[in-house]
């Protein structure tokens, strides 16, 4: 494996992303096993086996890491990168060369005189690859394939651990099954982690920004949840009942752009909540009306904790069931309770006995016919019908998943930041902007954990935890240290028109993260 110039990134670049490693397919299990052979072209590892690991991942592909050690050094940098992708389905009929760089790149070239704005000028500009995964994220973790093979050949003075992993883009099973791994890596090998360094692509802020930015933590993310269970009636007696539908619109009315979830930090705030998801629970069209409804909505996080939220979102929808409320009493409809997720499992324990809870549990988490989300709602339907006196009530609840918030301390960060600023404007004559938070979501948020006492709040109120999702919380506190993304300009992630900046990828960017790495060690009491 070489991966020294230019010419040889774009050549591995175009190597992997020609797997089409879409979240869940099975060439995402064939991803990491390429690359485990591609590794073993290194003599290091050729001779170190032992340093290669394939780690399960629980209902995905495998992870991989690769760790470089250096005798006498115990400082270490983890460099992260992830290798799913999203599916191709909005390219059309270019659907069959999504995934070859030099076809789908010659493509836009060739029909320039179909596109605009941006998209038109990178085009003719020439500096920019297009092809699913060649942003989001393959060149990244090209780059830090390029960093190891070079600290191997050089013989750098310090550890480096390679961890790329599936799943990021939907559920991050690979990142959480990985966090165990790499504390039993700091375990075993003395390693002391002193930055957890990520390479996903630079995000616009604004539609046309061309702003290269550094991140030194990521935006979290969390779904607060509803479950509407009304009263069933006859279209023709509406007053003999309650619809679910009638009781989720005052409460989406309440939760979605609610600013009091939004949260600022040193000039960067949060977009507001909106719903991800809303569906009623109806079968088919009868004259019965629909008794039971739910909805899923996004909220962004920079410093709360999913207690925090909870909090918030239960004190919002009890706002909202006031209002209903009070409409309800006025025509004389009954009245809603709120519960959450834990009250009501208390109360069905009770009522039913754990015996059968744990009977219910297993029989809806072991199905993977259906997504985590999916299994949530269905677990608070099948106890609300077996407890249907407690209707109306409107269930709060976490559905997953829960990608914590991370940011590293300002004067851990700020050295490294500056050396990169600094880098960058005298080689390549190219601004840095520093922002404290990743707005693209990443695995980041499963590394430095700092709410752990607020854990139980998730885990009591999300249906399953412990049996399809889990969160390694516990392990996560205990890997300690500043992160840092440093990733490539790129564009329109997700769509047909993603695109890599070539210059940034494969020679701008390596030399930012070699210079903080040899910085690191040059400093280093090793």
């Amino acid at each position: 494996m070489n991966t020294t110039s230019f010419e040889q990134k774009k050549q591995l670049l175009a190597e992997l992303v020609a797997i089409p490693s879409i979240t869940g397919t099975e060439s995402e299990k064939l991803f990491p096993k390429h690359l485990y052979n591609r590794l073993l072209q290194l003599d290091y590892f050729n001779q170190h086996r032992e340093y290669l690991h394939l780690g399960e991942s629980p209902q995905s592909a495998e992870f991989l890491t690769a760790l470089y050690k250096h005798e006498h050094a115990t400082k270490t940098v983890v460099m992260m990168s992830h290798f799913d992708v999203v599916s191709v389905e909005n390219y059309g009929e270019l659907d069959s060369i999504a995934f070859d760089i030099e076809q789908v790149t010659e493509w836009f070239h060739n029909h320039e005189s179909q596109f605009s704005g941006s998209t038109l000028k990178d085009i003719q500009t020439e500096e920019y690859i297009f092809g699913r995964g060649a942003m989001d994220m393959k060149a990244g973790l090209v780059i830090q394939l390029s960093i190891l093979e070079k600290a191997i050949k050089e013989s750098w003075p310090i550890n480096l651990v390679l961890l790329t992993v599936p799943d990021e883009e939907v559920n991050s099973a690979g990142m959480r099954a990985a966090v165990e791994h790499l504390y039993e890596l700091k375990t075993l090998h003395n390693l002391d982690y002193e930055l957890f360094l990520n390479s996903e692509p630079v995000f616009t802020q604004t539609p046309g920004d061309e702003q290269f930015y550094v991140y030194s933590g990521s935006i979290g993310k969390i779904m607060p949840s509803v479950f509407c269970y009304g009263v069933e009636t006859h279209v023709g007696e509406p007053l003999s009942g309650l619809t679910s539908t009638f009781m989720l619109s005052q409460v989406t009315s309440q939760i979605e752009y609610n600013e009091r979830f939004r949260e600022q930090v040193d000039g960067e705030e949060t977009p507001l909540p909106v719903a991800l998801y809303q569906k009623d629970l109806q079968e088919s069209y009868s004259v019965k009306t629909p008794y039971r409804s739910t909805s899923l909505f996004n909220v962004f996080l920079f410093e709360r904790s999913a207690f925090d939220i909870e909090k918030i979102f239960r004190e919002e929808v009890a706002v909202a069931v006031e209002t209903l409320n009070t409409r309800a009493e006025r025509i004389g409809l009954p009245k809603t309770t709120v519960m959450n997720f834990d009250e009501l499992l208390i109360y069905a324990q009770e009522k039913h006995g754990q015996e059968l809870l744990t009977e219910w549990q297993q029989e809806i988490f072991s199905n993977e016919t259906f997504d985590d989300r999916a299994k949530a709602s269905m677990m608070i339907d099948k106890i609300l019908l077996r407890c249907d006196e407690l209707a109306p009530v409107v269930i709060t609840y976490f559905s997953p998943p829960y990608y914590p918030a991370v940011r590293s301390k300002k004067a851990d960060i700020e050295p490294i930041v500056e050396l990169i600023r600094t880098t960058s404007q005298e080689r390549f004559n190219r601004d840095v902007k520093h922002l404290n938070y990743f707005n693209g979501i990443s695995d980041l948020s499963y590394l430095a954990y700092k709410h752990a006492r607020n854990d139980a709040s998730y885990e009591r109120n999300t249906p399953g935890f412990n049996w399809s999702y889990s969160i390694p919380f516990h392990i996560m506190s205990k890997l300690n240290a500043p992160v840092l993304n440093v990733g490539p300009l790129g564009k329109d992630a997700h769509k047909s028109t993603e695109r890599l900046h070539a210059k940034s990828a494969f020679v701008e960017v390596p030399q930012l993260i070699e210079e903080v790495l040899h910085k690191m060690f040059e400093q280093s009491g090793d």
